[in-house]
């Protein structure tokens, strides 16, 4: 994720491929991590930080699809 992060983006975004805001404070963080509940968890969870932020919870994500 790249992405700044804004809460009410979404109400005023495009239906299809919206690209988020062009400026903002914090970055979209996605997925969860280790220390987060059932909700949290999900790959398709997401949060924001401060770009100058770091947390042993952030980092990449390694996936593998198929067999």
């Amino acid at each position: 994720m790249a992405g700044w992060h804004a809460a009410d983006y979404y109400e005023s975004a495009p239906l299809l491929n919206p690209n988020g805001p062009e400026l903002g404070t914090v970055r979209v963080i996605g997925g969860g991590g280790y220390t987060d509940d059932e909700d949290g968890i999900r790959g398709g969870a997401r949060d924001s930080a401060d770009p100058e932020t770091t947390s042993p919870r952030q980092g990449f994500r390694c996936a593998r699809s198929g067999g």
